[in-house]
This record gives structure tokens, C-alpha cells and sequence, in this order.
């Protein structure tokens, strides 16, 4: 899926700005939430979101972004030039799996810090995986078993 905006998501239910309705609601916390449950939806169906918006737009990529980087996906910022040649780009993102979970076990002493649980397994789920997929993951030593 290719999700082409032009700005800022202002109606519907990804709405990015306060409705004049709605005002002991803030769309601010309900926004990052919408977001990353669709986002999630996504990867559970196998689908994989590129999100294009044109140069000098504010649609707030730090959200609408998450698609992609949830997915698997590219963000692109295009000039109204290139739109063509992006959505041709972003369609040619190949899946190679879908539903990939990671599991990386370290030796004793060793964790994954800035994980919930502190120990020596990690599990991670990838969702989709691209030709150009990086995942990346920290461990460190605990504290007793360093020399």
C-alpha cells in the first residue's frame, strides 16, 4: 500500500487537528494510538505501508510515519515531479517473509537493556522483512559478571 498525502491529516479518523466539536477531546492522544493500531493491523495481514508526502508539508511524518517503519515500508518526500517514479519505487518492495519473529539468546550475565524483563532472551516480532530490512539490537554485560 502506498498512503499519499498532502499535508496534515485533517478529517476522518486519522485526524491530526483539534475538531472545533470535540473540545474536551484532544486528537493529539488519540492520534499516535490510531496510528500504531493500524499500523499493527497491517503487519498482522502481511501488508507492508510506503508513505509518500510532498516536499514543504507539514502531515506530521513522526505519525503517519510509523506505517512504515511499523511495516516495513519507505517514506518518501517527493517534488510533484518525481510522485510517478516514487509510487513505481515504493511498489517493487519484494516480502520475503511474513509474521518473522526474532529470538536472540545471549550467554548468562548478559541482557538486553531498555527491555521490559532483564534477562538473557530476547524476543522480538519483525513482521514483514524486505530485501533492505536492518534490525538492530543492544545487549550489555550485568554488573556481577564483569571483570
Amino acid at each position: 500500500v502506498v498512503l499519499c498525502t498532502d499535508g496534515r491529516a485533517n478529517i476522518g479518523l486519522g485526524e491530526m487537528e483539534k475538531p472545533p466539536s470535540l473540545s474536551s477531546l484532544s486528537p493529539s492522544s488519540f492520534t499516535p494510538y490510531f496510528y500504531k493500531q493500524l499500523a499493527q493491523q497491517a503487519v498482522e495481514s502481511g501488508v507492508i505501508i510506503s508513505v509518500m508526502t510532498f516536499e514543504g508539508t507539514d502531515c506530521r511524518l513522526a505519525d503517519v510515519g510509523r506505517f512504515a517503519d511499523t511495516t516495513g515500508g519507505r517514506v518518501n518526500i517527493v517534488s510533484i515531479g518525481t510522485v510517478a517514479t516514487e509510487i513505481q519505487s515504493a511498489s517493487v518492495d519484494n516480502i520475503l517473509a511474513t509474521g518473522v519473529t526474532a529470538t536472540l539468546i545471549a550467554p548468562d550475565g548478559m541482557y538486553f537493556p531498555f527491555e521490559d524483563e532483564q534477562n538473557h532472551t530476547l524476543v522480538r516480532e519483525i513482521g514483514n522483512v524486505t530485501k533492505g530490512l536492518e534490525v538492530t539490537f543492544q545487549f550489555a554485560v550485568k554488573p556481577e559478571f564483569m571483570e
